[in-house]
């Protein structure tokens, strides 16, 4: 999936800045897709270039005006036609399962090693997800979501489900190798 979509898919919610579009990949959407600053700055001029978003500079006293980007017809009819399009196959990737088939050429401590840090990365991240729900997700706050806020807990569902997988394959993996 292109950047392009999931940034008219953020600027179609509503007009906002690339200030605001960072942050939304850090605090809504992080935990299911990444994009650098660098490549939403990017993506933005592109999308501005090709007419599917418009900029108007909003100005701000002691700062540089804000470029306060919306999605036009264009970019909300190439959206629309995005959305309608059958889902790709997903393409699974992980290094170290690949390490993994590689173990004879690997000390078993170090992929032992790597397979914790895993479970400690995924541990982190679960950690994150479940502060996430108990603050913004609890049961009387579920009550009262938006239509994005509970498409976006389902999401967040799914990444403690993720978590919670990745952080039970790595102890089982580890109780193999090191049996």
């Amino acid at each position: 999936m292109s950047l392009k979509y999931v940034i008219l898919t953020l600027i179609n919610q509503a007009p906002s800045t690339g200030y605001e579009i960072n942050k939304s990949f850090e605090k809504k959407i992080g935990y299911f897709w990444h994009a650098s600053h660098q490549q939403v700055y990017q993506e933005l001029a592109k999308l501005k270039k090709t007419e599917m978003l418009t900029c108007e500079h909003a100005p701000q006293t002691d700062k540089p005006d804000k470029k306060v980007y919306s999605i036009t017809v264009k970019g909300r009819d190439e959206l629309k036609k995005w959305l309608h399009q059958p889902l790709p196959d997903k393409k699974y990737k992980d290094i170290l399962l690949v390490r993994l088939l590689s173990a004879d050429l690997l000390p078993i401590d170090t992929l032992c090693e790597q397979i914790k840090e895993t479970a400690e990365f995924e541990q982190r991240r679960l950690g994150e997800f479940l502060h996430i729900q108990k603050n913004c997700y609890s049961d009387e706050q579920k009550k009262h979501l938006s239509d994005l806020d509970k498409r976006l807990f389902i999401n967040m569902k799914k990444g403690i489900l993720l978590a919670e997988a990745e952080i039970t394959w790595a102890k089982e993996a580890l109780e193999t190798l090191q049996s």
